[in-house]
């Protein structure tokens, strides 16, 4: 799984860019080194942190959650 691409395409499929969304998160959470910049070197990288994450997907309304495999 690329976790890029999957976060991407959701971004993509809620009609907006990384640059809106790290925008809003920036802004919500006073945090100006939250920019698309920062966040596509991290994913080029591949050094972006869970709980990055986690903000770029309670901003679109999604939430990781862990589910068992059963045997």
């Amino acid at each position: 799984m690329n976790v890029r691409n999957e976060i991407m395409g959701l971004i993509h499929k809620h009609g907006k860019t990384l640059t809106e969304i790290c925008k809003q998160i920036s802004k919500k959470t006073n945090n100006g080194k939250f920019t698309q910049k920062s966040i596509s070197a991290k994913f080029s990288q591949k050094t972006v942190r869970f709980d990055e994450i986690q903000l770029i997907l309670k901003e679109l309304g999604y939430r990781i959650e862990f589910v068992k495999d059963t045997p």
